[in-house]
């Protein structure tokens, strides 16, 4: 488990300001008994996942616990818990196209990427909701 490199770039604006800039990310081959804790223990829902450089998808820890409990005696891969189709936003991608692309493809997170796909943080649907509560 490893955190993305910081970018000192600015994200005034659009989804941006609204993104974790330090989410946990996991390769594919981690434990999900173990990502669970640690996103447990970090107080937050989604993790990025890796697969070598490049992000391969979002996963969460409440498909982590059904996963674990239907398994309770298996090794568990966070392979297991991921589902394909993954999309990425860019920093200066508007909040509401944002929102409406979790809205359509029934993801709570994702991942916010720069021109050369590197990770800058991730975005979340409770984000977004709490920043539009607050303006």
């Amino acid at each position: 488990m490893q955190r993305p490199s910081s970018h000192s770039d600015s994200l005034d604006g659009t989804v941006g300001r609204r993104v974790n800039r330090a989410p946990l990310v996991v390769g594919m081959n981690e434990g999900a008994a173990q990502v669970r804790a640690a996103l447990h223990h970090r107080g937050e829902r989604y993790a990025v996942v890796r697969q070598g450089h490049r992000i391969t998808a979002v996963v969460d820890r409440a498909t982590l616990d059904r996963l674990l409990a239907a398994r309770p005696r298996g090794l568990v891969l966070v392979r297991d818990a991921v589902h394909p189709g993954l999309h990425c936003v860019r920093p200066e991608t508007a909040a509401a196209t944002a929102a409406r692309l979790m809205r359509a493809t029934g993801s709570g997170a994702l991942p916010v990427v720069d021109e050369r796909h590197r990770l800058v943080g991730l975005l979340t649907l409770s984000a977004l909701d709490e920043q539009d509560g607050r303006q």
